[in-house]
């Protein structure tokens, strides 16, 4: 342990991996072996995503948003707003 370290093991300048924060701002963070380190609050909001919700909006909230496919058409209208010329390269980027 660093001279600066609390009981914990977690030094001034320790942050936690997911959100940034400092153990100062969050409190204690739990250090795994690789010295990863998480806050509560990021173990929380990473624990929420294992629970089992079967409410309608939970679901619809949390489920991840259709892709939409654009048309060809489409694909060379939009390239032809930025790209001058170089038509070969349009059509085989299609």
């Amino acid at each position: 342990m660093s001279k600066n370290s609390d009981k914990n093991g977690n030094s001034d300048d320790t942050r936690c991996s997911f959100c940034g924060r400092t153990a100062e701002q969050v409190g204690q963070l739990i250090t795994s072996p690789t010295e990863a380190t998480i806050c509560h609050n990021c173990v929380e909001i990473c624990s929420g995503l294992y629970h089992d919700d079967t409410s309608a909006d939970a679901a619809n909230s949390n489920s991840i948003p259709k892709l939409e496919i654009q048309t060809p058409k489409k694909l060379h209208a939009q390239l032809n707003k930025y790209v001058v010329g170089q038509e070969t390269a349009k059509r085989l980027s299609l």
